[in-house]
């Protein structure tokens, strides 16, 4: 299983005779990403499939969604990890995202965020003691 939280801070500094800094929103999302074997499959090729969440190409497709817009946050995480060709041609892997509000949401990728969490609170708590906190 992979996991991460992405957080972001908003602050507003105005420059000047007069400056200030301004704390704005924040807001994160808990992520966990847990590679599958199809159940379906032929169990010795299944036991081959060497299962793996594509760290690298999650946070690339993020950040590159960053440089494109000008306001930042968890909905561009998520849209990030529908892109199709992220995925390894071979195996499945369930994506729970949680919100700040208390709410989760779990697909198939790339079909993340398809549908409602039944028990958000303890999924995410599992993903929090897997962070550590």
């Amino acid at each position: 299983m992979w996991v991460a939280r992405w957080s972001f801070d908003e602050n507003r500094d105005r420059f000047g005779t007069e400056h200030s800094t301004e704390r704005g929103t924040a807001a994160s999302l808990l992520v966990a990403v847990l590679p599958i074997a199809d159940p379906l499959m032929d169990p010795v090729e299944r036991s081959k499939l060497d299962l793996f969440a594509p760290e690298d190409k999650m946070i690339a497709a993020a950040l590159s969604r960053f440089e494109r817009n000008a306001t930042l946050g968890p909905p561009l995480v998520v849209e990030a990890l529908c892109e199709g060709d992220l995925w390894p041609p071979r195996g499945d892997w369930i994506v729970v995202t949680c919100r700040d509000d208390g709410s989760a949401r779990y697909g198939i990728a790339p079909f993340v965020g398809v549908a409602d969490v039944g028990n958000p609170r303890e999924a995410c708590g599992a993903i929090r003691r897997v962070l550590g906190e």
